[in-house]
């Protein structure tokens, strides 16, 4: 009976064994479902944080793109108002450029009536200096015309 006891022993310590080994398999089973529930779990995580992490960057991209787009509506508001500017300058060198062409054009007709006068004083000198003469020279004949007279 020893024996029957011993085999009887054996046969539930191969059955403890076994139902170990299957309880270490079932326990194996369940934190090998839990590793993948959790990997499941830690990679919706990433994703939702990646998603997060990818919003940020959208929205700091877009209040980027919103700065810039005021710097561009500046940049277009000085650009018109330095074209206006531009325009206005031109328009003030045409005037001024028209003006002085008149005022060149006006120089050389005074310059021209210069000449004129100074030719026609050098004519008027000339023509001044012999009445001078002539006159001093009549005079000069009639002092003696008078010294004959008065002497007759």
């Amino acid at each position: 009976m020893l024996i029957t006891l011993t085999a009887q022993l054996e046969g539930f310590e191969e059955l403890e064994k076994k139902l170990q080994l299957e309880d270490a398999r079932q326990t194996t089973n369940d934190l090998r479902s839990r590793l993948e529930e959790s990997e499941s779990k830690l990679h919706v995580l990433e994703e939702d944080d990646r998603a997060e992490t990818l919003e940020r960057n959208l929205k700091a991209s877009q209040d980027q793109v919103s700065e810039l787009e005021v710097q561009v509506g500046k940049l277009k508001q000085n650009l018109t108002n330095a074209t206006n500017g531009h325009n206005e300058l031109m328009k003030k060198i045409d005037e001024l450029m028209s003006s002085n062409e008149h005022i060149i054009q006006e120089k050389t007709e005074l310059q021209n009536e210069l000449e004129e006068l100074k030719s026609l004083h050098a004519s008027l000198s000339t023509s001044h200096t012999d009445f001078e003469r002539a006159r001093l020279s009549l005079e000069s004949q009639l002092e003696t015309s008078q010294a004959t007279v008065v002497s007759l």
